[in-house]
């Protein structure tokens, strides 16, 4: 695959007036040798992404699951695995899920491979907090070995609460209860607060009589921003310091990056990076040709929109038969329709479930009360005639 733009994260559940007005449908190459689409679910998050390599013959199908707090818990990956491009011909090549806690910070990741025609565990990684929730360290696991993790990655933070370095120690081969310092990734942040650079460096060796370690630069990435504060170039350097990768991007300028829904999960980068402020439209890759040595571009990626028909404003029941509004005075949800026997949730700003209900015959309003001020999210659902998700706004 190749890289993507790091955008900001939009979270279809913030507490904004409005959901975003339009979606990322699909990623189209220049040579027209790759293509990415995606669907959405009615929260505006990334439901299923297909994605065609045409001259490797790989069609490859991700379907992501959630809980009832919009958290992300599973990514099953279905493969071609004849090598061509039929999706009658989808199975199950891999799987991730994970886990969280009361916090909703990422706790677990468990990884499963294809193995003799079924699907195995094969690793697992833990993840550890601070108490302002930021990733501490990881340990990662061998499914065949859930004592001893043989790779851990300790980070640390500035006062500004900044990601500054990510150590990485490795489980000596002979020694299980000795780890090894290995490399370290440090990010480097300019004035106005933005990621600016980040090194990579690697342990080359150690010195036999004195034990020191070998620390050598590998290589470095570099991001320019444009004047409009967005993301316009990232470049990779070899440690001499030539450029071995490079993207370049362009944006609607006219156009907020609020406005539109990306997919974000720990498995694609679109939708990481918080610094980008519009829409992008246009993503051009160089990489080294191998016979000269020599920066070459490569290709383009084009990025293709479609109206958030998905979005949490309304989501309407696919008969039509069932609807609900709020009504700021009473502050109260009306259930218009055959509700009976319909079941209600509702969801916060951040995805919690704070009221979960079954409306009996006849009784279809429901108070809201003692909900404090914000933005909420109602769910209806009725088994046989759909869902109907509905945002409103407490004042």
């Amino acid at each position: 695959m190749k890289h993507y733009l790091l955008l900001s994260s939009l979270m279809a559940l913030s507490a904004s007036a409005q959901a975003p007005k339009e979606v990322l449908f699909s990623l189209g190459s220049s040579d027209q040798l790759e293509y990415t689409e995606f669907t959405y679910n009615a929260f505006s998050k990334v439901l299923t992404r297909t994605y065609i390599e045409y001259s490797e013959s790989l069609l490859c199908v991700d379907t992501h699951t959630y809980d009832d707090k919009q958290q992300l818990t599973s990514i099953l990956t279905e493969q071609d695995l004849t090598g061509g491009l039929d999706f009658e011909k989808l199975q199950p090549a891999c799987r991730v899920d994970y886990q969280y806690d009361d916090r909703g910070n990422r706790i677990g990741r468990d990884n499963f491979n294809r193995r003799n025609g079924q699907l195995e565990h094969s690793a697992h990684i833990a993840y550890n907090y601070d108490e302002d929730n930021r990733l501490v360290s990881e340990e990662q696991f061998w499914a065949f070995d859930p004592e001893a993790p043989f790779f851990r990655i300790v980070y640390t933070y500035n006062e500004e609460g900044q990601r500054v370095s990510a150590e990485e120690f490795q489980q000596d081969w002979f020694e299980k209860d000795v780890y090894k310092f290995s490399g370290r990734l440090e990010y480097y942040y300019d004035d106005e607060g933005r990621l600016d650079q980040t090194a990579y460096f690697y342990v080359t060796g150690r010195d036999a009589e004195t034990g020191e370690d070998y620390v050598e630069l590998m290589n470095t990435e570099q991001y320019y921003y444009s004047a409009a504060g967005d993301v316009s170039k990232h470049e990779v350097l070899s440690a001499s310091g030539k450029v071995t990768n490079r993207e370049t991007y362009y944006y609607d300028e006219d156009v907020p990056v609020e406005d539109v829904a990306y997919p974000a999960t720990p498995e694609y980068v679109i939708g990481q990076l918080q610094y980008a402020k519009h829409k992008v439209t246009r993503e051009e890759i160089f990489g080294t040709n191998l016979n000269t040595g020599e920066l070459t571009y490569s290709h383009s990626m084009v990025y293709n929109y479609e109206p958030n028909t998905v979005g949490i404003d309304r989501v309407q029941a696919d008969n039509g038969n069932l609807t609900v509004d709020y009504n700021a005075e009473s502050r109260s949800l009306r259930l218009e329709g055959n509700a009976d026997g319909a079941s209600v949730r509702i969801v916060s700003a951040s995805g919690q479930t704070l009221l979960s209900t079954a409306t009996a015959t006849g009784e279809h309003s429901i108070s809201t009360g003692e909900l404090t001020p914000g933005t909420y999210i109602a769910i209806v659902h009725k088994p046989g005639q759909g869902t109907v998700a509905q945002k409103f706004m407490v004042r």
